[in-house]
């Protein structure tokens, strides 16, 4: 198996089941660079010990509960109890077997962010989608998401990638190719607002704050008109104790309305 085969395996154990966890003794058996990577990069996060095993007392692997009692010298011993063959009862289970790790969809999708640089923060999901965040790309910017649907796809807009395709192990590390990503973003389109990045607030703001000014210089037309001697700074302090003045200082004030 190959590092690059190891991380294809992990990818599609998540995309059919979602959170997966791996004992330390069948990571034993992938290589140990791709290990080491997976667990340095994050996509492999250290879990609780196992509570259940598969029973190495014979050929049929059976998945049975942990047992523990304290042993000769305190620590606890383990071994799990065979019900289904009269020759066999306890089967020790050494504690190195307990241990595992998790990855997860989330996992995955920190991974992919953190090759992207984009800031990651707590990830919304929409049914079997994880957003990951928006990505910049030559011609457009877009909302990039994972899916997971028997495998994890790679989303934005209409547009979609087997994840797999985007990776690579290079230098002892598992990488993302970001050239694939880009041209998955500008080759997107959207009926979803909400994967649309857009400056809607931003303008909307400026409208807001453009309607306010307005009504500054409506009063300003009015109290010059019936105080034509009084300063303009006069004016900004008569404006500032009404409500329009939505809490701005005086000079605030004095400085748009005119």
């Amino acid at each position: 198996m190959t590092p690059q085969a190891a991380l294809v395996e992990v990818l599609a154990r998540v995309g059919a089941n979602g959170d997966v966890f791996l004992t330390e003794h069948e990571l034993n058996q992938w290589p140990t660079s791709a290990v080491s990577a997976m667990k340095a990069q994050k996509l492999l996060n250290k879990a609780t010990p196992a509570a259940s095993v598969i029973c190495p007392g014979c050929e049929q692997n059976c998945a049975m509960p942990l047992e523990t009692v304290p042993g000769p010298s305190g620590t606890p011993a383990f071994f799990v109890v065979c019900d289904k063959r009269s020759d066999i009862n306890r089967v020790a289970i050494a504690a190195g077997q307990l241990v595992q790790w998790k990855t997860s969809t989330a996992a995955i999708a920190k991974f992919i962010a953190r090759s992207l640089s984009v800031r990651w923060q707590e990830a919304t999901s929409h049914g079997n989608q994880l957003e990951i965040g928006i990505v910049k790309a030559p011609r457009k910017s877009q909302m990039l998401c994972l899916r997971s649907e028997r495998e994890l796809l790679l989303v934005a807009g209409t547009s979609e990638l087997p994840l797999a395709e985007a990776l690579n192990f290079a230098d002892e590390r598992f990488g993302l190719d970001v050239k694939i990503v880009q041209q998955l973003i500008n080759n997107s389109t959207t009926s979803d607002v909400r994967y649309t990045p857009s400056n809607a607030k931003r303008e909307a703001r400026k409208l807001e704050t453009n309607a306010r000014n307005e009504r500054w210089r409506k009063e300003y037309r009015k109290r010059k008109k019936d105080n034509p001697d009084k300063s303009d700074a006069w004016c900004a302090i008569q404006i500032s104790r009404l409500d329009i003045a939505e809490g701005r200082s005086s000079e605030t004030i004095r400085k748009n309305m005119k």
